[in-house]
């Protein structure tokens, strides 16, 4: 599970037609299961609807910031599975493949540019550091 602003106040509605999405100003929790569903928790309420599915077995969320531009976050969601998956108000953006199941994922500025990196560790003892652009 993580923290985060991952569903726009348009997310719910998606038949809306605004070029800007507004973010919501309560804190969420992802919430990850063993099937690969994910859910939203925000104020104590889970919703019954799926966020998003990987439809393998997640062992570790994350998120990146997008606050800054008016967006909502990146979800990173890593598991049973040799890639990194990222989604955007529920709606997959990127499948980054990777040379084995991910077993640890951070995010930091690790190179002092401003901007954040993804940081993953593999199971065959491989590190890897990249930005998402999305």
């Amino acid at each position: 599970m993580c923290c985060g602003w991952f569903k726009s106040n348009d997310f719910e509605n998606q038949n809306t037609a605004s070029a800007n999405s507004s973010v919501n100003s309560r804190q969420q929790v992802a919430l990850a299961t063993e099937s690969g569903a994910v859910y939203i928790m925000e104020e104590f309420q889970i919703s019954e609807s799926e966020f998003c599915n990987v439809g393998l077995r997640i062992t570790n969320l994350s998120k990146l910031s997008r606050r800054e531009v008016g967006q909502s976050d990146l979800l990173l969601a890593a598991g049973h599975f040799n890639s990194l998956m990222v989604y955007h108000d529920g709606k997959l953006q990127l499948n980054h493949p990777t040379s084995d199941w991910i077993c640890s994922l951070t995010t930091a500025d690790i190179d002092g540019d401003g901007l954040i990196e993804v940081v993953v560790g593999c199971l065959d003892k491989t590190i890897r550091a990249f930005k998402i652009v999305v």
